[in-house]
């Protein structure tokens, strides 16, 4: 995926990779800060860094809020050793 299309994504398509990366993690839970790394190998995208990298965390902690606050919500937050999301079912 080029470079510019990543801040062109929209919400649900990031919303479905947030899901796929949780379905596929151990126990369903994946680390907050290790989730934009897990994403982008799952749209395929490379070399994302500085302030590319810092909207696009910016996109996807506002799609994990959205998550948060559906009725009844997708995934959870909890603090074990780090903050971690949980997608429920």
């Amino acid at each position: 995926m080029d470079l510019d299309q990543v801040l062109l994504i929209e919400q649900e398509r990031l919303k479905r990779a947030i899901v796929r990366v949780l379905e596929r993690a151990p126990n369903r839970s994946h680390l907050k800060k290790t989730l934009v790394r897990s994403i982008c190998q799952e749209l395929s995208i490379s070399h994302l860094r500085g302030t590319r990298r810092d909207r696009f965390q910016k996109m996807v902690n506002r799609a994990v809020g959205d998550l948060k606050r559906t009725k009844p919500p997708r995934i959870k937050e909890y603090k074990a050793t780090n903050v971690r999301l949980k997608l429920l079912d």
